[in-house]
């Protein structure tokens, strides 16, 4: 009898990066996939495999989440960890900070009032503020320039069907990039028909695929383009119902429009019959 080991069986994490159920459920639909398109040993071997590249970099991060938050570091200073960092507060008012959070029990165990117990004590010991205009305000102009650098990062990976780099960036690099155009990741991902870069930036990114780039063209409209069968099936599917993914757009082409246009006979009958 055969067992093939999935969800927290195969890569169970911890849940400093809430991922655990999310990756769990992503592996039936991904052996399912398998299933269908390959013998049950190649099948299996597939399935394996790409769990594993998805997950690895997500087990390793949240383990090291755990190592962080868990490091009596964090809390009591020293030991390696020479200055402690906490959002709001200067540097030097930390430690005094954190010990009249124990002093007053606010810690985890106060869960979804956690953040106002802590803003109050915040509003309450005024002089922990950082000054207007001060180092905070400072960081933030490095903050805003690598997280545009991560943003284009993000835009190179989609288009060239870069997965791996993909999971690697943080959700605010891959949400917040749009190119020139217009186009969000999920775009340039359609366009170069990047079939398994698509399905990680809609089933783990969460990207929607109705969105519109400059010339009003969906995700589909741009996998239209790309004349990969799969990719355009997928978008198909999941866009049924949702007008804006088979209006025109400002070029005036639907997505069946762009599908006819394909010179190759047999490419343009397989996107159309996707289509449908």
């Amino acid at each position: 009898m055969r067992v093939v080991a999935m969800g927290d069986a195969a890569h169970a994490m911890s849940c400093f990066k809430g991922q655990g159920a999310n990756q769990a459920l992503a592996d039936g639909p991904l052996l399912a996939d398998w299933l269908r398109r390959a013998a049950v040993p190649s099948a299996v071997r597939g399935f394996m495999r790409e769990m594993c590249q998805r997950t690895e970099q997500i087990v390793r991060a949240s383990r090291e989440a755990a190592t962080f938050l868990h490091c009596p570091d964090v809390l009591g200073g020293g030991g390696g960890r020479g200055t402690q960092d906490f959002a709001g507060v200067r540097e030097g008012a930390v430690p005094a900070f954190l010990e009249g959070l124990r002093a007053e029990g606010i810690g985890a165990s106060l869960g979804a009032g956690l953040d106002g117990a802590i803003r109050r004590k915040l509003e309450a010991e005024g002089d922990a503020y950082l000054p207007p205009g001060g180092e905070e305000e400072e960081g933030c102009g490095g903050d805003e320039v690598e997280l545009a650098s991560l943003r284009a990062e993000a835009l190179g990976c989609a288009s060239g069907g870069d997965t791996a780099g993909l999971r690697r960036l943080p959700p605010q690099a891959i949400h917040g990039a749009k190119d020139a155009g217009g186009r969000t990741c999920l775009h340039l991902a359609a366009l170069g028909g990047h079939y398994h870069s698509c399905r990680y930036l809609l089933t783990e990114s969460c990207l929607p695929h109705t969105a519109l780039d400059a010339s009003n063209s969906t995700p589909l409209h741009c996998a239209c383009l790309s004349r990969d069968r799969r990719t355009v099936h997928m978008f198909a599917a999941i866009s049924k119902g949702d007008a804006p993914c088979w209006d025109r757009n400002k070029d005036g082409n639907t997505p069946e429009g762009l599908a006819s246009a394909c010179e190759d006979e047999h490419a343009r009958k397989a996107i159309l019959a996707a289509l449908k």
